[in-house]
């Protein structure tokens, strides 16, 4: 996921990194880029065979084990919007049938894994000219930053974006990699600013802020947009 739409010559582009580098590293990317590919094609048939790989290790347990029975069992939580698809998150529109659950993504090849009918191709960073606002219950981000937004004005922009997107009283989940690497605070963001904080059930800690992988440092962050 990015904030800008992939550049669709990419194939010719990719060609023309290859002569630049000589045989052995130009077959190599080759190589690596077939596989990639294929890769990409087989897990795009996952969900038609109903076939489900999630990730093991400790933020999406947090996530699917902690933080979606809360969001399911919630009645005041209609609208969902998840930002940010692939092959091991497919399955999770079974635990919302009850409610709306949109997805969104910038990848047009990666449409196969968001929910079928309720999925839009498109930026975080234009969520109020695809939806408009005051629409959803939650908007949840997760694994965008900063591995596709790590500059300021993206993340803020963001921010803002789900603001907007929110209803009064909405709620924003955003998981990110807290690796001290963006050069800035996320909770000195003016759109980190707009929000309220709240402490989700069933954490250890009285904080907003909910380390869930000690390896990557992959962090959850509860925000509320304030009631009207």
């Amino acid at each position: 996921m990015a904030t800008s739409r992939r550049v669709k010559s990419l194939p010719a582009k990719f060609l023309a990194s290859l002569q630049s580098e000589g045989p052995t590293p130009a077959l190599q990317k080759l190589f690596r880029y077939i596989k990639q590919r294929v890769l990409h094609h087989i897990r795009s048939l996952y969900p038609a065979l109903g076939l489900e790989s999630p990730l093991r290790n400790p933020d999406r347990e947090f996530l699917e084990n902690v933080i979606f029975p809360q969001i399911s069992s919630d009645g005041a939580i209609e609208r969902i919007l998840f930002v940010g698809v692939e092959y091991y998150t497919w399955h999770y529109s079974k635990q919302f049938r009850h409610k709306q659950f949109h997805t969104l993504d910038i990848e047009e090849d990666h449409a196969a894994f968001g929910n079928q009918g309720l999925h839009t191709i498109g930026s975080v960073a234009d969520l109020t000219t695809l939806f408009g606002t005051d629409v959803f219950d939650l908007v949840l981000i997760n694994g965008l930053v900063p591995a596709h937004l790590s500059e300021k004005t993206q993340i803020d922009q963001a921010l803002v974006e789900s603001f907007r997107v929110l209803k009064s009283g909405g709620r924003l989940i955003i998981g990110w990699n807290n690796y001290g690497t963006l050069g800035f605070l996320l909770e000195d963001l003016d759109g980190y600013g707009l929000f309220s904080t709240y402490v989700p059930d069933g954490v250890t800690t009285p904080s907003n802020r909910v380390e869930a992988n000690a390896e990557n440092k992959h962090t959850f962050d509860f925000l509320l947009k304030p009631p009207s």
